[in-house]
């Protein structure tokens, strides 16, 4: 957490320095454009006369009589001004005039010059100066020129205005570039890291590699890998072991099993033998057949849980296969008041599907005999199949007590059991389902058992 607070940090850091470098930039453009604007003003001019410079000259004194001085005439031209007059400082009365409008020929007071000064007059932009000779006044003409602390002619801020959305674009432009070099940086340093994810999500060894801030990330992940690596050995090695013990122990208990059941089936028919040792001798043979069935149960979960048993898919009509497996049920002793019965859906006799019959037999068989075993005697069984959206569903419930609710999480949340309840006919059901891709689910009440194919 802390390495990555570290990379938000930094690019934070960057993204500020980011805003601030364009706040800057926009700061010198904009004052660069102000000081081109004011010295193109005056490009055409080859001396480009400024105002307070040449106010002293720009009217002339001959034999008590004011005229326009040369400097004067060449100013006002350049400079577009629309008039030109020269106040006495202490009257306010007009000494000399230039193309003056009629409304402004008239005396000043003290209040009037202290207004005009500020800019305008009478809606003209004025420049003042106060001279030798008088308080000098020039005026362009009206919405000619746009004053502030600079003043601007209307050329200019047109200019101006005209520049604001090229800047605007400029700063998009840096912002989109400065992101995606970023951005690229960004994805070449994550890129192995991402990488590393990947193989770790399918089991590879890991080794990779980083700079900076990201090769602490890399290197926790290389840790995690080995250690995952390892557990993944280790697992398997006692995967293994389990499996080939599983193995090996019914192959040693097979032999002598069926030494066992071969002298219970040649006792069986002795003559010489009363009835209640033919009974022992029947319960030793069906003791012999459970602990037989029991064997091959434990070598099939093993194999499902490892997916090491193939599947022998066969085109099966279900209805056929559960009307087999319902009369096998009844040929064989069940409990005195038992009964099952089957029920399908008119239409099934159609259906045919892909599957291992053997195992799904051995699925819907184990359902079945949990039902009448895990029961008291009188226990009703329904065996029940339709079609649900495109699968079979094969449904076992019965009227008994249901699997108890510890039994339920075991089996399908995989929780530990607190005490030893064997489970295997029904895990050895649900791991057969979804070996076909189907659903195996159990009702709420524990009395139904459905597989969904």
């Amino acid at each position: 957490m802390k390495r990555l607070l570290r990379i938000y940090r930094r690019y934070c850091a960057v993204a500020i320095m980011l805003v601030l470098l364009l706040i800057a930039m926009n700061v010198l453009g904009f004052l660069a454009l102000s000081w081109y604007n004011l010295e193109r003003s005056g490009e055409n001019s080859p001396s480009k006369i400024t105002f307070r410079s040449v106010s002293d000259d720009l009217v002339e004194k001959t034999g008590g009589e004011y005229s326009l001085s040369a400097v004067g005439e060449m100013y006002l031209k350049e400079n577009e001004a629309a008039f030109l007059m020269l106040l006495d400082k202490e009257t306010g009365e007009i000494l000399y005039s230039w193309q003056l409008p009629g409304q402004l020929n008239h005396t000043y007071d003290l209040g009037e010059v202290a207004s005009f000064t500020r800019w305008y007059l009478d809606d003209y932009p004025v420049k003042v100066w106060n001279t030798e000779e008088g308080l000098l006044v020039v005026g362009n003409q009206i919405d000619s020129v746009i004053q502030f602390s600079i003043a601007y002619s209307k050329t200019q801020m047109e200019t101006l205005l005209q520049w604001i959305p090229i800047g605007l674009g400029l700063n998009l432009a840096v912002v989109l570039l400065v992101i995606l070099i970023l951005g690229q940086k960004f994805n070449r340093s994550l890129a192995p890291i991402d990488s590393g994810i990947e193989q770790l999500s399918k089991g590879e060894k890991l080794s990779v590699q980083g700079r900076g801030l990201i090769k602490e990330l890399a290197d926790n992940l290389n840790q995690a890998s080995d250690i995952l690596q390892e557990q993944r050995e280790r697992i398997n090695r006692r995967d293994t072991a389990r499996t080939e013990w599983i193995a090996g122990v019914s192959h040693d208990i097979r032999t002598p099993l069926s030494m066992i059941m071969g002298y219970a089936e040649s006792m069986e028919n002795s003559p010489n033998l009363s009835e209640k040792e033919k009974q022992q001798i029947l319960v030793i043979k069906n003791q012999s057949i459970r602990i037989r069935r029991l064997i091959e149960d434990l070598n099939l979960t093993s194999k499902l849980s490892y997916q090491m048993q193939p599947l022998r898919l066969d085109i099966y009509r279900p209805a056929a296969l559960l009307r087999q497996v319902v009369t096998e049920v009844l040929n064989q002793e069940i409990k005195e008041g038992d009964t099952i019965e089957l029920e399908l859906e008119p239409g099934l006799e159609r259906y045919e599907r892909k599957g291992d019959v053997q195992l799904l037999k051995r699925a819907v068989e184990n359902l079945v005999n949990n039902s009448m075993r895990h029961n008291p005697p009188g226990c009703h069984v329904k065996v029940k199949s339709w079609v649900y959206e495109e699968r079979i569903v094969i449904s076992v419930l019965d009227d008994g007590c249901g699997i108890p609710s510890e039994v339920r999480r075991a089996l399908m949340l995989e929780e530990q059991l607190s005490r030893e309840i064997h489970i295997m006919g029904l895990r050895i059901a649900k791991q057969i389902t979804e070996a076909h891709k189907g659903v195996f689910s159990i009702s709420d009440d524990g009395k139904e058992v459905q597989m969904r194919l």
